[in-house]
């Protein structure tokens, strides 16, 4: 008899100091719009809660991430959502890779829901592969200030890809020949054109070098005449 009673009180007291995250029903999940990205952009990480079984009402949510590839460089909290900022409740560690961020929700977020906690914006800084985690520091509290965190550490990689700057655009060939092919147009008709005038001109001086030797040829042919017969009419 006192043998059953002994593995009764050992059941009733293994069941008390079973941790509280074995019945925990809420889990902390991690999404981003992209997979992959390029050394020097910029991209966010939307953090969200997801309770099973019990309300969520404070929600302390720790992460770790690759510091040594991306950065963290903000973070935002989700809309009606109470931030506590106090030592060991808010923390943004670039150099261990750490964020820490809490905060409540008046009304809480009902079982069965998905409630977005907040966005992490990261920068990315060097190639490589990185990951985001949830860690084993994260507490999620119902109305009785029970932890119901479900423990799972879930994870989000990021593909960094090396930065490959824009080719510098150079005229082709054709471009240049093109240009060429123009100015030689321009150069052919506008010397055409000169040589167009300067014949003009030459025919007009020609026509006038003409008249004006005919008048003179008259001239003498006049004089002559009025010459000779002025000698006749005195003989």
């Amino acid at each position: 008899m006192k043998k059953y009673i002994k593995i009764t009180l050992s059941l009733i007291l293994g069941t008390i100091l079973i941790p509280s995250f074995v019945f925990a029903k809420t889990d902390v999940t991690l999404t981003s719009p992209i997979s992959n990205t390029v050394v020097g952009n910029s991209f966010s990480v939307i953090v969200s809660i997801s309770p099973k079984e019990e309300t969520a009402y404070t929600s302390k949510i720790a992460l770790s991430y690759s510091n040594d590839i991306i950065e963290a460089t903000s973070f935002s909290f989700a809309p009606n959502l109470l931030p506590l900022s106090q030592p060991g409740y808010d923390l943004m560690d670039t150099t261990t890779g750490t964020i820490i961020k809490t905060g409540g929700m008046t009304n809480g977020v009902l079982s069965g829901t998905n409630k977005v906690f907040g966005t992490i914006t990261f920068i990315a800084k060097k190639a490589g592969n990185a990951q985001i985690s949830v860690s084993n520091n994260t507490k999620i509290y119902d109305n009785q200030n029970i932890n119901i965190f479900s423990g799972s550490q879930n994870q989000l990689n990021i593909t960094v890809l090396p930065f490959r700057p824009t080719e510098e655009v150079i005229n082709t060939p054709e471009s240049t020949t093109t240009a060429i092919t123009a100015t030689t147009t321009i150069d052919t008709g506008t010397t055409t054109n000169s040589q167009t005038a300067s014949l003009g001109l030459f025919n007009t001086l020609t026509s006038s070098y003409k008249l004006i030797s005919l008048l003179i040829l008259i001239m003498i042919v006049a004089i002559v005449y009025m010459v000779l017969r002025k000698k006749e009419q005195n003989n």
